[in-house]
């Protein structure tokens, strides 16, 4: 019912349309700009959060309050480009108004879908990077988890990794199934062998 998009690098926005799926975009002339949502557009709306996405103009997102029978949820959809100092911290800025702006929107939490590009031994990765580290340092652990696949979600021949994995809010965390990699879908990243690898759960 919930699919979180990054890079999609799609110029005709035709070729967005899925069947009975509505979806919002990264309202920023990011360098990256492709960070969608869609949503089952049969069981729940999307209303675009676009004050949430202008706060950095250097990562890409798509940030959307999700409302179905009895509920809400802010989602966010994220890519964080390599080499850019700021990324972790315009991350935390956005995680900061997210919660903010959850409380007055009356939002049960928030789960945020991305290509973080962050490495660590603390969700499951074999190394540390500077974003890694950052992240670490940096997320309130008091407010959010990180839930990521137990198998890697980037391969190629210099290695594999997982760098796309769920933040999301303690309050809702348990309503997330396990997640895990699905090897049979193809997403054409360009990789040498394989790229980003889907990752799918499910919310109950």
């Amino acid at each position: 019912d919930l699919l979180a998009v990054q890079e999609s690098n799609t110029v005709n926005v035709s070729n967005l349309d899925l069947k009975f799926m509505t979806h919002i975009l990264d309202t920023n002339n990011s360098m990256n700009k492709g960070a969608m949502l869609y949503v089952n557009s049969r069981k729940l709306g999307i209303t675009p959060l676009p004050q949430l996405s202008k706060l950095s103009n250097n990562i890409d997102t798509a940030w959307g309050l999700i409302s179905g029978k009895g509920f809400r949820y802010i989602v966010g959809s994220v890519y964080l480009k390599l080499n850019y100092k700021g990324a972790i911290a315009d991350l935390i800025k956005m995680l900061q108004a997210a919660t903010a702006l959850a409380k007055q929107m009356k939002a049960k939490g928030i789960m945020v879908f991305g290509d973080y590009n962050a490495r660590n031994q603390l969700w499951g990765d074999t190394v540390n990077n500077s974003y890694g580290k950052e992240l670490a340092e940096k997320l309130s652990f008091q407010d959010f988890s990180i839930l990521c696949s137990d198998s890697a979600t980037f391969l190629s021949s210099n290695g594999q990794s997982k760098i796309d994995f769920l933040i999301t809010s303690n309050s809702i965390e348990d309503k997330f199934s396990e997640m895990y990699t699905n090897l049979d879908v193809e997403l054409f990243s360009g990789a040498p062998i394989r790229g980003h690898v889907p990752i799918q759960t499910s919310f109950v």
